[in-house]
Protein backbone atom coordinates (compact mmCIF):
# COMPACT_ATOMS: atom_id res chain seq x y z
CA UNK A 1 0.00 0.00 0.00
CA UNK A 2 2.59 2.50 0.85
CA UNK A 3 4.63 1.91 -2.22
CA UNK A 4 0.97 2.07 -3.98
CA UNK A 5 1.05 5.67 -2.32
CA UNK A 6 4.66 6.97 -3.25
CA UNK A 7 4.10 5.86 -6.97
CA UNK A 8 0.52 7.75 -6.97
CA UNK A 9 2.10 10.88 -5.50
CA UNK A 10 5.17 10.64 -7.48
CA UNK A 11 2.65 10.77 -10.63
CA UNK A 12 0.81 13.15 -9.55
CA UNK A 13 3.63 15.62 -8.70
CA UNK A 14 5.17 14.59 -12.12
CA UNK A 15 1.84 15.40 -13.73
CA UNK A 16 2.04 19.19 -12.14
CA UNK A 17 5.19 19.82 -12.94
CA UNK A 18 4.33 19.02 -16.64
CA UNK A 19 1.40 20.91 -16.64
CA UNK A 20 3.15 23.90 -14.65
CA UNK A 21 6.36 23.62 -17.38
CA UNK A 22 3.73 23.65 -20.39
CA UNK A 23 2.08 26.52 -19.96
CA UNK A 24 4.88 28.80 -21.76
CA UNK A 25 7.56 28.98 -24.17
CA UNK A 26 10.79 29.58 -23.29
CA UNK A 27 12.31 32.03 -26.00
CA UNK A 28 16.08 32.17 -24.30
CA UNK A 29 17.50 29.67 -27.31
CA UNK A 30 15.66 31.60 -30.18
CA UNK A 31 17.93 33.88 -32.62
CA UNK A 32 15.88 37.04 -32.10
CA UNK A 33 14.25 37.45 -28.53
CA UNK A 34 10.98 39.04 -29.14
CA UNK A 35 10.33 42.71 -26.71
CA UNK A 36 6.93 44.51 -25.53
CA UNK A 37 6.48 48.23 -24.65
CA UNK A 38 3.52 49.25 -23.86
CA UNK A 39 2.47 53.26 -24.02
CA UNK A 40 -1.08 54.24 -22.63
CA UNK A 41 -2.77 57.77 -23.54
CA UNK A 42 -5.83 59.00 -22.54
CA UNK A 43 -8.39 58.97 -24.85
CA UNK A 44 -10.16 62.35 -25.98
CA UNK A 45 -13.38 61.16 -25.13
CA UNK A 46 -13.07 58.65 -22.84
CA UNK A 47 -11.21 55.48 -21.62
CA UNK A 48 -7.75 54.91 -22.86
CA UNK A 49 -5.34 54.09 -25.92
CA UNK A 50 -3.17 50.94 -25.31
CA UNK A 51 -0.12 51.37 -28.17
CA UNK A 52 1.29 47.63 -28.02
CA UNK A 53 5.54 48.28 -29.47
CA UNK A 54 6.93 44.92 -30.57
CA UNK A 55 10.32 43.61 -31.58
CA UNK A 56 10.65 40.49 -33.08
CA UNK A 57 7.74 39.75 -33.03
CA UNK A 58 4.66 39.57 -35.71
CA UNK A 59 0.80 40.00 -34.43
CA UNK A 60 -1.18 36.73 -36.30
CA UNK A 61 -4.70 36.98 -35.64
CA UNK A 62 -5.43 34.13 -38.60
CA UNK A 63 -2.74 31.96 -36.60
CA UNK A 64 -4.40 32.37 -33.14
CA UNK A 65 -5.36 28.69 -31.68
CA UNK A 66 -2.67 27.20 -34.36
CA UNK A 67 0.75 25.36 -34.36
CA UNK A 68 3.58 27.42 -32.59
CA UNK A 69 5.62 29.78 -35.50
CA UNK A 70 8.51 31.47 -34.13
CA UNK A 71 7.86 34.87 -33.47
CA UNK A 72 4.49 34.80 -34.40
CA UNK A 73 1.52 35.17 -32.48
CA UNK A 74 -0.55 37.75 -29.73
CA UNK A 75 -0.92 39.73 -26.96
CA UNK A 76 -3.08 39.14 -24.10
CA UNK A 77 -3.88 42.22 -22.30
CA UNK A 78 -4.01 42.24 -18.19
CA UNK A 79 -5.99 44.98 -16.05
CA UNK A 80 -4.96 44.90 -12.25
CA UNK A 81 -3.97 41.16 -13.11
CA UNK A 82 -6.96 40.16 -14.64
CA UNK A 83 -6.83 38.84 -18.27
CA UNK A 84 -9.16 41.15 -19.91
CA UNK A 85 -9.06 40.46 -23.54
CA UNK A 86 -6.60 39.27 -26.43
CA UNK A 87 -4.16 41.91 -28.58
CA UNK A 88 -4.03 41.09 -32.25
CA UNK A 89 -2.16 45.21 -33.43
CA UNK A 90 -0.29 47.59 -32.18
CA UNK A 91 -3.32 49.74 -31.09
CA UNK A 92 -6.46 48.60 -28.91
CA UNK A 93 -8.96 50.73 -26.97
CA UNK A 94 -9.51 50.66 -23.44
CA UNK A 95 -12.75 51.42 -22.31
CA UNK A 96 -13.68 53.17 -19.56
CA UNK A 97 -15.69 50.09 -17.88
CA UNK A 98 -12.74 47.98 -17.73
CA UNK A 99 -10.55 50.20 -15.32
CA UNK A 100 -11.39 50.76 -11.17
CA UNK A 101 -11.26 54.64 -9.96
CA UNK A 102 -7.97 55.47 -9.38
CA UNK A 103 -4.49 53.31 -9.54
CA UNK A 104 -4.96 50.29 -12.30
CA UNK A 105 -2.05 48.22 -13.39
CA UNK A 106 -2.02 47.60 -17.49
CA UNK A 107 -0.08 44.59 -18.47
CA UNK A 108 0.60 42.87 -22.20
CA UNK A 109 2.24 39.54 -21.96
CA UNK A 110 3.07 38.13 -25.43
CA UNK A 111 1.58 34.86 -26.41
CA UNK A 112 2.63 31.93 -28.90
CA UNK A 113 -0.26 30.76 -31.49
CA UNK A 114 -0.90 28.10 -29.20
CA UNK A 115 -1.64 30.66 -26.28
CA UNK A 116 1.45 29.86 -24.27
CA UNK A 117 3.56 33.29 -22.88
CA UNK A 118 6.54 33.64 -24.32
CA UNK A 119 9.02 33.42 -21.55
CA UNK A 120 12.92 35.05 -21.47
CA UNK A 121 15.57 34.13 -18.53
CA UNK A 122 12.59 32.67 -16.50
CA UNK A 123 10.25 35.80 -16.90
CA UNK A 124 7.39 36.59 -18.92
CA UNK A 125 8.11 38.64 -22.21
CA UNK A 126 5.42 41.34 -20.57
CA UNK A 127 5.49 45.03 -20.01
CA UNK A 128 3.16 47.10 -18.15
CA UNK A 129 2.11 50.98 -16.78
CA UNK A 130 0.16 51.73 -14.24
CA UNK A 131 -2.52 54.47 -15.47
CA UNK A 132 -4.29 56.70 -12.91
CA UNK A 133 -8.01 56.59 -13.82
CA UNK A 134 -10.51 59.59 -12.18
CA UNK A 135 -13.81 58.14 -14.23
CA UNK A 136 -16.17 56.27 -13.05
CA UNK A 137 -17.42 53.98 -15.73
CA UNK A 138 -20.26 55.43 -18.45
CA UNK A 139 -23.09 54.14 -19.43
CA UNK A 140 -24.00 55.00 -22.83
CA UNK A 141 -27.47 54.62 -23.74
CA UNK A 142 -26.64 56.41 -27.76
CA UNK A 143 -23.94 54.42 -28.95
CA UNK A 144 -21.21 56.89 -29.06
Amino acid sequence: MKQYLRILITNLFLTLSISVAANHIVVDKWEYIPEVKVDITKDTHRGWNLRVDTTNFVFDPNSAGASHEVGHGHGHLYINDKKMTRIYSEWTYIPSEWLNKGHNKVEVTLNANTHEELWYKDSTISDSEIIFHTQLPVVDHHGH
